[in-house]
C-alpha cells in the first residue's frame, strides 16, 4: 500500500546542486536538504563523484530494532525541443512511500508532492527511500512537458524530459447559417487533448503547441450537423488571433431520439437502453438520475428501425418499433408500468435438470435481460434447472432458452405487468451438430488454434483447439446455428477466419484455413 502527502511537505526546492539546496535566499531554508540528513548526499556532488546509495538510520522507540532502508536520487533533467536546458523550470514531484516507512519520521517527510525548480543546468532532484513510487511532471504557466513516473524505485536515476512553451487559442463557431454554435469543442494533438465550453460561438483552449497543427472537434448540437472537424496549421496559431470554423450540414446526417421524462418516478434511477431491429452493431445505453419533466436526448443515432426500454425506479416501458429518419426528432413518451417477470423450470429430454442453463429476453440482435451470475434469478439455472427473469416490460416477448450441447429453444409469451408467469418446464434436445476444420500449409515448429464463437459474440462461449499434426480440428455437440471459425497464430494472436452454419441434420460441414491467409492486424481475444 502506498500512501500520498498533502502537497507542501518539508522538501526543498532544487536551485543549484542537484545533490540538493544551497542556503540562502536561492535555494531555500538553511538545512532544507529534500529530507537527506548531514552526510548522507543524495546525488551526484561537485566532485563528479556518483555516490552509492544512503542508508538512512531514523528514530525508533527504545527496544525496537532501528530500520536501515536504502535512499534513491531522482535526477531529471528539462530541456527544450532543441536539447538546450530550461533553468528556473518548476517541476512538480510526487513521492509514495510504502506503507510500512510511514511510521519513520524522517522517511515521512519524503512523501507527498514537492516543488522543484531546475538550477542553470535544467537540473532538479528528489530522493526516495526503497520501494517507492515517483512521478515528475511540469508546473510551470505556458507550458507543457513530457511527464515521468515509476513504481517501486531501486535504483538511482536519470531522467530527461523535453518542454514546449503554449499559447491560448481563441476560437469562433457558427453554422453555415449563421446561427451561434453553443456546445462543446475538443482539441487533439500528440501526447495530449482539451475540451472547451463554447458561449455564443466564442470558446478558447488554454495551452496550444504553436508549433504543429491544431485538430478542433465539434460535439453533435443541432440536428442535421453532427460532429466536425477542422485543422489549422501552424501558421494560423498566434496569441491573439481567433480562429473561424463555419459548420457545414452534413450530407448523411444522423437522427435523434427525445424521450420525455414526464411520467418518471420522483428521485428515481434512470435507464435506457435502444436496440436496433435491423443491425446487430449499434446499441446505446444509458443511465442517470433525471427529474420527472426533463428531456433526455440521445444524438447522433444512426437511421434505422429501434426499440427502446427505459425504466425508471421499480416501473419499466418499452417502445413499440420505431425508426430513426435522417435529420429528423423521434419524439417518445414512457408510459411506466410495473414490470413482469418470468420463472421457468430447463431439463433435457428426459426430465433431467440443466443447471447452469439460461433465459434470455432478445432485442433485436442484443441479449436485453442476459443471464446474471446469481443462479435461480435473472435467468440463470441453479441446482433445480430453475431461473427466474425479473424487470422485464410487459407485452409480447420472445424468450430463449439455452444450454452447453443443446439446441436452443425459443417461446413467444405475453407478459402482463406486475405479474410473473410461470412458464413451467421447458426440455432441451441434445445438440448434435459437428463442425470440421481442416488447416493447410502448417509449418513444422509453427503452434496454431482453431477457435470457434458465434459470430455476434451471444450464446456460445469462445471454445479453442490446438491444431493436431494432422491439420484436422472437429467441433461435436453443436446447437445448430451460424459460427465463426477462427485459425490463431498462438504466438502473436494474429489469424484468419470464415463463416459456416452447423445445422440439424448429421452431416458435418466442412472448413478449409489456410496459414498463408493469416492477417497480422487481425487478432482474438480471449
Amino acid at each position: 500500500m502506498q500512501v500520498a502527502w498533502p502537497r507542501h511537505s518539508p522538501i526543498a526546492r532544487v536551485v543549484d546542486q542537484v545533490s540538493g539546496p544551497k542556503e540562502g535566499p536561492a535555494g531555500g531554508a538553511k538545512g532544507d536538504k529534500i529530507g537527506v540528513p548531514a552526510g548522507k548526499p543524495s546525488g551526484q556532488g561537485e566532485t563528479g563523484v556518483q555516490p552509492q546509495p544512503s542508508v538512512l538510520r531514523p528514530a525508533v522507540p527504545e527496544g525496537d530494532k532501528a530500520a536501515e532502508v536504502d535512499l534513491f536520487t531522482i535526477r531529471a533533467t528539462i530541456t527544450r525541443r532543441d536539447g538546450s536546458p530550461l533553468p528556473g523550470f518548476t517541476v512538480w514531484a510526487q513521492v509514495n512511500i510504502p506503507f510500512e516507512l510511514m511510521p519513520h519520521e524522517k522517511l515521512r517527510a519524503l512523501a507527498g508532492g514537492h516543488d522543484l525548480v531546475t538550477d542553470s543546468q535544467g537540473r532538479c532532484a528528489v530522493t526516495v527511500p526503497r520501494g517507492s513510487g515517483v512521478s515528475i511532471k511540469p508546473e510551470q504557466e505556458g507550458w507543457r512537458c513530457e511527464h515521468w513516473g515509476q513504481g517501486n524505485i531501486s535504483t538511482d536515476q536519470d531522467v530527461q524530459l523535453a518542454a514546449f512553451q503554449v499559447i491560448p487559442v481563441n476560437v469562433r463557431v457558427e453554422y453555415d447559417d449563421g446561427l451561434p454554435y453553443s456546445g462543446r469543442l475538443s482539441t487533439m494533438a500528440v501526447g495530449y487533448s482539451d475540451r472547451a465550453s463554447v458561449s455564443d460561438g466564442n470558446g478558447s483552449f488554454a495551452g496550444i503547441d504553436p508549433t504543429v497543427p491544431l485538430r478542433v472537434i465539434t460535439d453533435d448540437e443541432r440536428i442535421g450537423y453532427g460532429s466536425q472537424t477542422k485543422v489549422f496549421e501552424p501558421g494560423d496559431l498566434r496569441v491573439g488571433t481567433t480562429l473561424h470554423m463555419v459548420l457545414q450540414r452534413s450530407d448523411k446526417p444522423d437522427g435523434w431520439v427525445e424521450i420525455d421524462l414526464s411520467e418518471a418516478e420522483p428521485d428515481a434511477r434512470y435507464q435506457r437502453r435502444l436496440f436496433p431491429v435491423d443491425s446487430s452493431r449499434f446499441r446505446v445505453d444509458g443511465s442517470s438520475s433525471r427529474p420527472p419533466g426533463t428531456v433526455d436526448v440521445i444524438k447522433a443515432v444512426n437511421p434505422g428501425k429501434y426499440e427502446l426500454t427505459v425504466s425508471s425506479g421499480n416501473k419499466i416501458w418499452r417502445s413499440p418499433v420505431f425508426e430513426v429518419k435522417p435529420a429528423d426528432v423521434t419524439r417518445l413518451r414512457p408510459r411506466f408500468e410495473p414490470p413482469a417477470g418470468v420463472r421457468v423450470t430447463i431439463t433435457d429430454e428426459t426430465g433431467t435438470s440443466l443447471p447452469g442453463a439460461v433465459v434470455r429476453l432478445r432485442d433485436g440482435a442484443y441479449a436485453a435481460f442476459p443471464a446474471k451470475h446469481s443462479t435461480g434469478r435473472q435467468g440463470l439455472a441453479d441446482a433445480q434447472g430453475q431461473a427466474l427473469l425479473e424487470g422485464v416490460a410487459a407485452g409480447t416477448v420472445t424468450l430463449k432458452v439455452a444450454a452447453a450441447e443443446h439446441e436452443v429453444e425459443t417461446r413467444e409469451v405475453v407478459l402482463i405487468s406486475g405479474e410473473t408467469l410461470e412458464l413451467g418446464r421447458v426440455r432441451l434436445r441434445p445438440a448434435q451438430g459437428t463442425i470440421v476444420v481442416r488447416v493447410e500449409n502448417m509449418e513444422a515448429g509453427e503452434i496454431h488454434q482453431v477457435a470457434l464463437m458465434h459470430p455476434l459474440g451471444i450464446g456460445a462461449p469462445l471454445e479453442m483447439k490446438e491444431v493436431p499434426a494432422s491439420g484436422v480440428v472437429t467441433f461435436t455437440n453443436l446447437p445448430a446455428r451460424d459460427y465463426m471459425v477462427a485459425l490463431v497464430e498462438t504466438k502473436s494472436g494474429a489469424a484468419t477466419s470464415k463463416l459456416i452454419t452447423a445445422g440439424l441434420s448429421n452431416v458435418a460441414p466442412e472448413v478449409t484455413l489456410d496459414c498463408r491467409n493469416i492477417h497480422r492486424n487481425a487478432k482474438i481475444v480471449r
